[in-house]
């Protein structure tokens, strides 16, 4: 299962039954919704089929096309509601993770690797990359889904340059990747300045597709960059270093 919007099963399938096909469904992980269809209307089947994680049961002979249609409409419609709030969560939590690990041990790279990774995971990007400022050069803390990440780039001029100016986020053609190595198709980024004490610490670039890429996945991903930027902040006053000296003792 897994390769249509909704499965219409009948209660009377040979040696086993409708039921048992939904258990083992939902035993190997199919969260697609599953009308069970049934000459037996008992209540007894009914609570069977639901127990089983039937997303509706209908009699058959007595269910209309009208009814059918609405019982379709609505399994789709709550799956769909279903797998966005599970998707909220697991990005909540990611989020969490992260905020926890840098609260925790500081901005590691390991740290920083993860918070990239979380990123491409759990946001659905196709890449993410993080640089910090070193005097007045950005240079690369961790990368996750980009082949052969840029090692430095040049903060100043530029869409890149006005985008740290502005302290805010901005879609910009994509510096990550080399000039002499880019593709026509590669995508734009998602420029995230890391803003602390008032200065520009970093910026954290993703792989940005405005069509597939929703404003709660933008969200995410400014908290994550907020959490960093505040850690590397901490990081300095703490322990009296720079915003690029790691990994701390």
């Amino acid at each position: 299962m897994g390769l249509h919007d909704v499965y219409l099963v009948d209660y009377r399938l040979g040696q086993n039954n409708g039921v048992d096909l939904v258990r083992e469904a939902r035993g190997a992980g199919s969260r697609a919704p599953i009308i069970m269809l049934t000459g037996e209307g008992t209540r007894t089947v009914d609570i069977e089929a639901m127990e089983a994680g039937a997303s509706d049961f209908l009699e058959k002979g007595r269910t209309s096309a009208s009814l059918l249609e609405r019982s379709i409409r609505y399994a789709i419609t709550e799956a769909a509601t279903t797998a966005a709030l599970e998707r909220a969560l697991a990005q909540i939590s990611a989020i969490e993770r992260v905020g926890r690990a840098l609260a925790q041990d500081g901005p590691r790279p390991e740290t920083l690797d993860e918070a990239v990774s979380v990123v491409v995971d759990n946001f659905g990007m196709a890449a993410a990359s993080l640089y910090l400022m070193d005097q007045d050069t950005l240079r690369l803390a961790a990368s996750s889904g980009y082949a052969d990440p840029r090692s430095s780039i040049d903060p100043r001029g530029g869409r890149l340059g006005r985008a740290i100016d502005a302290g805010r986020a901005q879609v910009i053609p994509n510096v990550t990747i080399d000039p002499e190595s880019r593709a026509a198709g590669d995508p734009m980024e998602l420029c995230v300045p890391l803003v602390a004490e008032g200065a520009c610490v970093g910026i954290m670039n993703v792989a940005w597709d405005g069509s597939r890429s929703g404003d709660d996945a933008q969200r995410g991903i400014l908290l994550i960059g907020d959490r960093i930027a505040v850690a590397l902040a901490l990081n300095r006053a703490i322990r009296g270093r720079s915003f690029t000296q790691m990994p701390l003792a």
